[in-house]
């Protein structure tokens, strides 16, 4: 090494120590030396950014850093500068460390004579001087084996500015190395890992291509190494066959659909919507069938040869209208064969658009229902005979009833004479047997009210209204809470209980008898827990259904479906009393709302009664209506018939 000026850093913050040292070194006269001193890290940084030097003397223990933060400070920021260490004795096993992160050497404070320093010195700057060139003939080495390679590369700063580019990575981007060194490289990186990229060159060409990086040191730094391979051709392949396979779909989609178009049993049209008359440019076989038209003698026609005299016009104009907002459209016409047959179709319309939501064409779909309007006008004679024969059943039934209460009125009226007037004539056989002809024409009674409650369902209607059905239950509870009290019988409604659209009144019966039955059940129970009648209501979507649970003697399964049968009783009326016909009475109110009745229950483990009823409801119209708006009688006349039925029977 020539006796050059060896110009010297110490960061050290004792001064009497940095001023003796600096004056020692001053006076060697083997080679010359200029020595600087800062007190603190910071200051010698900002030093070296300011001026050369070939060589820092760093106390590792300083104001502003300590032990190994100070080297780091200082090697990271010029990692090329050779660094001495300088410690105190206790510091060996530090200072050993940071020459092993890249310190060339370290002394100990009062330890190290003149010729042993400038020994320090001159070796430190050889394997300084050999750490730069080996450094340099890496980097030369490692660049003429990039030039070599097809794939990009740029080394990065850790602002990702760019150092340095080989010619395969100008290629790729269009830019020389000269305009993008101490650029930033501008596109995103993955830490070690890859992304892909698109981007457009000069040339206003895109293109595609993926990123690696990996993290490496460039000059003595760290830094980033991208590697960018050029995907272009690859990404053009791979867009031309996808366009290929889309193609091929749209093709299959398209074969597709004729072939479905030509195999539907429906017939069909496609209209042009770009032209005012909406011209057929397409009808499939089946068509020609349904219409007697073959493709040649329409296409290009408007379609209003289908229509007639005898097709609602009201329909086709709900038709053009739903051409003219492009919307879809389903209505029930009368159409014209070609040889002038006329037949029921149903005729949809739907729009049909493209992927830039621009209208494409319309199709028209034609369903000859003639059949199903004539099975669906048979059914209706039908329905209408069979809702006759049932209102002649129940006035037969109202009738008989009638006649039938006078005769039992006259029975139980002479039977009480006999007993007042002969009661001293007749023995105990008598007696008994009087009493039996009394319990049984009560019994007759209550049967005969029975049969008139069944045929006033279907003969009196109340209006529709909406309920609140807590308060329905709460009414039935009051008309048993004399007969509950007397068993010390509770009940328990749900908090959360609907509103619903239905008969209030015959509701309002349906739970009156439940909890009526529910109490009769359940008058033996043996604990409290038992005496607790519970109603309630599942919301199950399209219904309400709502349940009436006690806890008394229960229903055998075997029972579960003819206890709803008219008259049917599972114990004698000594046990329980009553007639048989509350449940069926109960099945016909609840399946005249549309909901069905059902019960749950084994023996000796209480029953639990569910009944529906739709959300939907809508009032079923009786014959008197229907016969209001047919113009055969007036409101007010179906009124007066409505209170006649509703009068008491005349004995």
């Amino acid at each position: 090494m020539t006796k050059e000026t060896i110009r010297i850093l110490m960061i050290e913050d004792n001064e009497l120590f940095a001023t003796a040292f600096k004056a020692r070194l001053m006076h060697s006269t083997e080679y010359p030396f200029e020595v600087s001193i800062a007190g603190q890290v910071a200051d010698g940084i900002e030093e070296l950014k300011k001026n050369p030097y070939h060589l820092v003397f760093l106390d590792v223990n300083l104001p502003d850093a300590h032990g190994e933060e100070s080297f780091k400070k200082i090697h990271g920021e010029f990692p090329q500068l050779p660094i001495i260490i300088m410690t105190s004795e206790d510091d060996d096993h530090l200072a050993a460390g940071l020459v092993r992160q890249g310190a060339q050497d370290y002394i100990v404070k009062g330890e190290y004579d003149l010729k042993q320093l400038q020994r320090n010195i001159l070796y430190a700057l050889e394997r300084g001087d050999l750490r730069q060139e080996q450094q340099r003939v890496s980097e030369k080495q490692f660049q003429e084996i990039v030039e070599q390679l097809g794939e990009g590369i740029f080394i990065l700063d850790n602002e990702c500015r760019v150092l340095y580019m080989n010619q395969a990575a100008e290629t790729i981007f269009g830019v020389p190395l000269d305009e993008m060194s101490g650029r930033i490289f501008g596109y995103p990186i993955v830490e070690n890992g890859s992304m892909e990229i698109n981007f457009v060159r000069r040339e206003n060409e895109q293109r595609f291509a993926e990123l690696r990086s990996v993290n490496i040191r460039w000059g003595g730094k760290e830094a980033k190494l991208v590697a960018v391979h050029d995907m272009t051709d690859l990404k053009g392949l791979e867009r031309l066959k996808s366009e290929i396979l889309i193609r091929q779909e749209i093709e299959n989609t398209l074969r597709s659909r004729e072939r479905a178009l030509a195999a539907s049993s429906n017939g069909i049209l496609i209209l042009d919507p770009h032209e005012k008359e909406k011209p057929i440019i397409y009808s499939n076989p089946a068509f020609y069938k349904l219409a007697g038209y073959s493709g040649q003698e329409i296409l290009g026609k408007d379609w209003s040869f289908l229509w007639g005299e005898q097709t609602n016009p009201n329909e086709l104009k709900k038709l053009e209208e739903a051409l003219d907002r492009r919307e879809e459209c389903e209505v029930l016409l009368k159409v014209y064969r070609k040889n002038k047959n006329i037949f029921w179709s149903e005729v949809i319309i739907s729009p049909v658009w493209d992927e830039q939501k621009q209208l494409r064409h319309y199709v028209v779909v034609l369903n000859d229902v003639t059949d199903l309007i004539e099975r669906g006008k048979m059914l209706e004679k039908q329905k209408a005979l069979l809702q006759k024969a049932n209102q002649e059943l129940d006035r037969f039934v109202h009738t008989a009833s009638h006649d039938l209460q006078a005769p039992l009125r006259a029975v139980s009226t002479f039977a009480q004479f006999l007993g007042r007037d002969y009661s001293d004539k007749l023995d105990q056989e008598g007696q008994e047997n009087l009493t039996e002809i009394l319990r049984g024409t009560q019994r007759m009674q209550r049967l005969i009210e029975d049969l008139l409650k069944l045929s006033r369902i279907s003969r009196i209607q109340n209006p529709y209204e909406e309920a609140n059905i807590r308060e329905v239950v709460q009414e039935a509870w009051e008309r048993i809470k004399p007969d509950a009290s007397l068993f010390g019988i509770r009940l328990n409604v749900a908090e959360s209980m609907p509103v619903v659209k239905c008969d209030r009144i015959k509701i309002t019966e349906v739970f009156a008898n439940l909890l009526d039955n529910a109490v009769k059940f359940s008058r033996h129970a043996s604990n409290e827990s038992d005496s607790m009648i519970e109603v309630g209501c599942q919301d199950r979507g399209a219904c309400y259904c709502f349940f009436v649970r006690d806890h008394g003697i229960g229903i055998p399964k075997e029972h579960h479906e003819d206890i709803f049968n008219m008259f049917k009783r599972l114990h004698s009326e000594k046990d329980y009393k009553g007639t048989g016909a509350g449940l069926a009475i109960l099945k016909r109110i609840i399946e005249d709302h549309e909901g069905s009745l059902w019960v749950e229950s084994n023996r000796g483990e209480g029953a639990c009664f569910f009944f529906t009823i739709p959300k939907d409801l809508v009032q079923r119209k009786k014959i008197g209506e229907l016969l209001v708006e047919g113009g055969l009688i007036t409101q007010e006349q179906l009124v007066e018939k409505l209170k006649e039925q509703k009068r008491p029977p005349v004995s």
